[in-house]
């Protein structure tokens, strides 16, 4: 193309789309030379690169740079920048763009609004109080705007105030002010909101997501077993499950460690260890590179001293407890696992590995 003919502004930003942060400097240089570097579309394009780009050698300053010797923003150009602030962990700014967005009536939309609410919680170290605070005054804002008729808003403040550790009533009348607009999204986020403080009415709600005939995925159903896994019996771990294998989820493997979370979290660890083996069956189908490190139970440590399982002495708990992350259980695990028969048995345990610091159970010999 540079061969027959000079490129305009739409050449470059559809370039720009699809280059890394080696090639899109290139580009950059060349429109600085043919003075396209200040021109709206390709500003915008260049701050979207090099913000796709920060995990593969972008950087936010070069982002910044583009965006403050544009000579013009449009809405485009502020959700941009917003959005970099976001991926960056960097709420604050966001919210102080968007308070000068809002002040000199420059406009937003619903990307603005969910790109600011997302902000919040991405931050390193989030001050609830003030979190909770920019979330009100956002929601506020799109009432008085009427975004708040938009799903998608409702499903970001939902998600903001639960995260915030707000009260989750808040969340439930935010969710039923949409009554008959709800999606899987919504469904999710406010079942979410309540699997760790009232699992109980994350139990009922999940039922009512299945009644409203929409198609349940596998994050739907690892939130409603987290929620089971905060119930004193398993019952209702055992009816998700049972709504599991109905949807055709068997083979799932974070569904497989997440109704092994539900069963030993109640107790159950028969229905627990049955859920390990299948996953070791699966796994051994799956693996195809040594020393792969798979999750399974990370609450190992915690079964081990309050169930002390299959009647291990005290001094046995303490010792396999205290090796969970170190270096020598590690290296134990390590040098005993082959991809075709991942298991170490040791003291009737099988296990596979570490994901983090957690050790991985698969079952027990």
């Amino acid at each position: 193309m540079l061969a027959h003919g000079r490129p305009n502004d739409f050449a470059y930003a559809s370039v720009l789309s699809v280059c890394d942060s080696s090639r899109g400097r290139q580009v950059h240089a060349f429109a600085i030379k043919t003075g396209f570097d200040t021109c709206v579309y390709v500003g915008n394009s260049l701050i979207a690169m090099y913000s796709r780009n920060i995990s593969t050698g972008g950087h936010y300053s070069e982002a910044w740079k583009v965006f403050n010797d544009m000579e013009f923003h449009n809405l485009v150009s502020w959700n941009t920048i917003i959005a970099l602030f976001q991926m960056c962990g960097q709420g604050d700014k966001a919210m102080r763009f968007f308070s000068v967005m809002h002040r000199d009536s420059l406009g937003f939309d619903r990307a603005t609004l969910v790109s600011v609410l997302s902000s919040l919680l991405g931050m390193d170290e989030i001050d609830f109080s003030w979190g909770r605070q920019s979330c009100f005054q956002l929601h506020c804002v799109s009432v008085k705007t009427g975004l708040i008729l938009d799903v998608g808003i409702v499903t970001a403040l939902v998600k903001a105030y639960s995260t915030l550790r707000g009260d989750v009533s808040d969340c439930y009348k935010l969710f039923l002010e949409t009554n008959g607009c709800q999606d899987l999204v919504l469904w999710t986020e406010i079942i979410v909101a309540f699997s760790e403080r009232d699992p109980e009415k994350a139990i009922l709600l999940f039922g009512q997501l299945r009644r409203e005939g929409l198609n349940v995925d596998s994050y739907a159903f690892s939130i409603a077993l987290k929620a089971c896994a905060g119930l004193v019996t398993d019952r209702n771990a055992l009816m998700v499950h049972c709504e599991v294998i109905k949807y055709g989820f068997v083979e799932s493997v974070v569904l497989g460690n997440a109704l092994i979370h539900a069963y030993a979290r109640c107790g159950s660890i028969s229905q627990a260890n049955q859920g390990a083996v299948r996953l070791l069956d699966l796994y051994s189908g799956m693996c195809t590179k040594p020393k792969c490190c798979f999750f399974v139970c990370r609450y190992f440590k915690e079964i081990l001293y309050r169930r002390r399982l299959f009647g291990l002495s005290t001094a046995l708990d303490i010792h396999l407890a205290d090796c969970v992350g170190t270096s020598r259980w590690k290296s134990i695990t390590e040098r005993t696992l082959s991809f075709k028969h991942s298991v170490c048995e040791m003291e009737g345990f099988i296990c596979v590995g570490f994901f983090g610091t957690d050790l991985c159970i698969f079952g027990f010999a």
